[in-house]
């Protein structure tokens, strides 16, 4: 078995991505490329983002939606930035390592 952090930036940190970049478009009416700039990655990857192609994670509990709106909310206001985004994930995967129904259920 992995340990929980590999699994977590394999499979976790592109599902977390992908929702703060559908969260910055949606809720803030930002471009593909300004999102991209916020969260440190590539209009392309967005791009793949927003189409389901990449990151398509089954992250559902409302403390990680709640937590993902924070982010969004924060990195639009310019309160945090990308470079702040790898604590706040580790937040998030501190999170669902605390709850074993909930990591069971991401891991399947």
């Amino acid at each position: 078995m992995q340990p929980f952090c590999e699994y977590m930036v394999r499979e976790i940190f592109p599902s977390l991505r992908a929702m703060i970049a559908k969260d910055l478009i949606a809720d803030y009416g930002m471009s593909q490329g300004e999102a991209a700039s916020l969260i440190g990655i590539t209009q392309p990857a967005v791009s793949q983002y927003m189409r389901s192609l990449r990151g398509r994670g089954i992250l559902q509990e409302e403390p990680v939606r709640q937590a993902i709106k924070e982010i969004s909310r924060a990195l639009h206001a310019k309160v945090i930035g990308k470079d702040d985004l790898p604590a706040k994930f580790c937040e998030i995967c501190n999170m669902l390592s605390k709850n074993p129904i909930s990591f069971s259920a991401i891991r399947q």
